[in-house]
């Protein structure tokens, strides 16, 4: 996966905390890929930004499940985290944010970004400041804003029906 991809993801989920987006983004890379199957560390990271999606919503029931499903992939297929822009500790950042999932209100993840990839976002969003500024930024941030936080319910879903429809019609014709 191109760095230019990721970064777009970790700028979604980090700074903008639209993690709806998150996963629209990650689908669609992981889709473009010649080969792709539901064990891809792609997989992974859609399934975090789901999980994260229905934390903020208070779906616990949802994010427990979609977390359960991203850490079980990881178990049945592991992948190099830093290649993808994790830090080594990530899989124990998002075991522990499961296990407190039903104890705990959500509140925005510090996220596990690898060392390399904080400080290329740092270039991205803030080029001019210290990774330590940037840090306190990133910090701070709390997105609540009502299309963000409810996205699939406020969004238009005309042209996914259409689409929808369409694959229907062109399967009918297929068989």
């Amino acid at each position: 996966m191109h760095q230019t991809h990721l970064l777009n993801f970790y700028n979604e989920f980090i700074i903008k905390q639209d993690y709806f987006e998150c996963h629209e983004i990650m689908e669609e890379q992981w889709k473009e890929k010649e080969r792709f199957t539901k064990k891809d560390p792609e997989v992974f990271l859609i399934l975090i930004a789901t999980a994260e999606y229905h934390y903020r919503r208070g779906n616990l029931s949802g994010a427990e499940t979609s977390y359960k499903r991203a850490l079980k992939l990881f178990q049945e297929a592991p992948f190099i985290l830093r290649k993808y822009g994790l830090s080594e500790n990530a899989v124990e950042v998002f075991e522990n944010r499961l296990h407190n999932i039903n104890y705990v209100n959500f509140k925005v993840i510090e996220f596990p970004l690898s060392c390399e990839y904080f400080l290329m976002l740092q270039e991205l969003i803030m080029p001019e400041a210290s990774p330590e500024t940037f840090k306190v930024f990133i910090d701070n941030l709390k997105v609540l804003d009502e299309q963000t936080v409810h996205k699939h319910k406020m969004r238009d879903r005309a042209p996914v029906i259409a689409e929808r429809l369409q694959s229907l019609k062109n399967k009918n014709r297929e068989e």
